[in-house]
């Protein structure tokens, strides 16, 4: 076979690789279980904007807003007096992979502590976007401040069954306890108690009262707060059985 029907084969082959490895679908990818997310923009001139949020024990967040290339995130620092290289590859038809350059500065400036951005992000599912969740859980609220029990009730349950992959775990906690206090103020008893139950399963305690396990401050008064709930609303539902 001529050389140049064979370079014409082989180029034809590896050319959609090699798009695929530079272009990587514009869309938000999530670390799972509430921990962040990375936005890839469309390509522009060449290359994609990408902005990576990370949520951490006591409100520490990582931030990292750039440029990729090739495969190759550069962040750049406020001062730019060094930057942090990413490699950011597509894994998967719904996912990619975020990893430090094993050549890049520490990337640790730009996260607080216990928390860190490297792993494998994935598309949420459909209304589980981050914003998405936020504006839930705060609807929510606000349907619960009025009174508005039944719909509360329908978008808490919903939000944890369809997003529960995305959900941190006080997020879980924190609902769960609104589906039993609802299930408690509408009188279904059988219901609440199964919600404060499970509650009470996610936060044990020590027969001092404190949870079991070593938390930051932060996390220490969450816990304390919702299995307190949690024990009144089963005591309650538990009488009224």
């Amino acid at each position: 076979m001529p050389r140049s029907i064979c370079s014409f084969i082989f180029l034809s082959i590896i050319a959609p690789t090699m798009a695929l490895a530079a272009k990587i679908p514009a869309n938000e990818y999530s670390l799972g279980d509430g921990r962040g997310y990375i936005n890839i923009w469309p390509v522009r001139d060449g290359s994609q904007a990408f902005l990576i949020h990370n949520d951490g024990p006591n409100g520490a967040t990582c931030g990292l807003k750039g440029v990729l290339r090739d495969n190759k995130g550069k962040v750049g620092s406020p001062e730019k007096s060094n930057l942090c290289l990413l490699r950011i590859t597509q894994t998967g038809l719904l996912s990619v992979s975020v990893k430090r350059e094993a050549n890049s500065p520490s990337c640790s400036g730009w996260c607080g502590p216990r928390v860190w951005f490297e792993g494998a992000y994935n598309v949420p599912p459909k209304g589980c976007y981050y914003m998405q969740i936020r504006k839930k859980t705060r609807r929510v609220s606000d349907l619960v401040e009025k009174k508005e029990f039944d719909a509360a009730f329908s978008l808490s349950k919903d939000l944890l069954s369809k997003c529960r992959t995305e959900l941190p775990d006080s997020t879980k906690i924190y609902q769960t306890n609104l589906l039993a206090m609802i299930s408690a103020e509408k009188g279904d008893s059988a219901r609440c108690l199964e919600y404060a139950r499970w509650v009470q399963k996610q936060i044990p305690v020590r027969d001092d009262g404190q949870p079991a396990e070593d938390l930051l401050p932060a996390e220490h008064a969450f816990a304390l707060e919702q299995r307190a709930k949690a024990d009144a609303l089963s005591e309650r539902c538990s009488g009224e059985k």
